[in-house]
């Protein structure tokens, strides 16, 4: 007797600045995915954020296929007899047995979706509503650095309209070259190093558009150390991975827009360093409650053997470049059985509920 295949609904697009990273990991997936396991629904999201029928996300991956450069591509607002409105949404997803959310950024990390599919019953890979918001908000997730104890960089949080107000305060605690960053974001969006409080000033208009919060943080320079996981309860690790970045910062540019970064698999540090690293992902995931799967970012100085936590990806990206699928690959897990083991952890954790 030939197996039921699980009916897995892949969700992509959305109303994010990473509209094209989660179009390109979506695409990665459905490639990759093992077809003979799992029948695949693919439902795009446009970035007005309508939600395509199957058959018109058939044919957007078919236009999208032949371009050179998805990230050129964005799932625009299409005629209403193409979109679903949510009974329809309610009924077709019903219909599966897992949906794999994979936008990154707002309206994909920060608990909106996670809320949306808890809302209509539907069980989904990732972390719950709550969490995601937990890690997407980097005020929220610093406080909870501060309470396991887990060293990270000084920073200091305001909102965008009344930092000004602060200026003295700012230059007596931070040193130039600092970071400024929105609270809310993913893939170094809107993230500007700047030399001087005038720079401050400018960097913060742009983020405007990003967060009414803002995030001052002190300049750490040191390896740039990614740790990714997977599980629930009983954690897997594979080895570290490391940036090295020639170009500044490791932003979104040097992540997808040019070769300036090098992923470097396993990171280049000690044993020790490593150790330390992985026992601060383990407690720093199993105190927030993560699920399934993330990518937790530290920085690390060898001349005093110095690390600190940066942020927390619930959904880490799933390009060909992106980091998560490459350190597993190391470890001997290609990414079609990454995938399955990801998709199979999500249903187990589930059923167990």
């Amino acid at each position: 007797m030939n197996k039921m295949k699980l009916k897995i609904g892949i969700l992509f697009g959305g109303q994010s600045h990473e509209h094209s990273i989660s179009i390109i990991s979506a695409l990665n997936i459905l490639q990759s995915i093992n077809k003979d396991e799992f029948e695949i629904f693919p439902y795009a999201i446009s970035n007005q954020n309508e939600w395509l029928t199957l058959n018109e996300t058939k044919k957007a991956i078919q236009t999208i296929q032949k371009i050179d450069n998805p990230l050129n591509f964005t799932i625009s607002s299409i005629k209403p007899d193409r979109i679903m409105d949510s009974s329809e949404i309610q009924t077709r997803f019903s219909e599966l047995d897992l949906v794999f959310p994979c936008i990154h950024g707002a309206f994909g990390e920060d608990g909106r979706i996670q809320k949306y599919l808890e809302n209509i019953n539907v069980q989904y890979l990732g972390s719950n509503s709550e969490v995601s918001l937990k890690c997407y908000d980097k005020k929220i997730t610093k406080n909870i650095f501060k309470k396991l104890n887990i060293p990270q960089a000084n920073y200091a949080t305001y909102n965008i309209d009344k930092f000004i107000d602060y200026k003295a305060e700012i230059i007596e605690k931070f040193r130039f070259p600092c970071f400024i960053k929105p609270a809310k974001g993913g893939s170094s969006i809107g993230v500007r190093k700047v030399m001087n409080f005038e720079e401050m000033i400018s960097a913060s208009n742009e983020i405007k558009e990003l967060d009414e919060t803002i995030i001052i943080e002190e300049e750490i320079i040191g390896q740039e150390i990614e740790c990714a996981v997977i599980g629930n309860g009983e954690l897997k690790f594979p080895p570290l991975g490391e940036i090295r970045n020639n170009n500044g910062f490791y932003n979104f540019e040097n992540k997808y827009l040019n070769n300036s970064a090098r992923l470097i698999i396993p990171a280049q540090i000690s044993e020790s360093a490593s150790k330390r690293i992985f026992n601060y992902a383990k407690k720093v995931y199993l105190d927030i409650g993560i699920n399934d799967l993330a990518r937790i970012d530290f920085f690390y100085i060898k001349k005093n053997e110095m690390i600190y936590i940066n942020e927390i990806n619930t959904m880490p990206g799933f390009t060909k470049k992106s980091l998560f699928p490459l350190v597993w690959e190391n470890e001997g897990v290609a990414f079609q059985e990454l995938i399955t083991r990801l998709i199979n952890g999500a249903i187990a954790k589930g059923n167990a509920k």
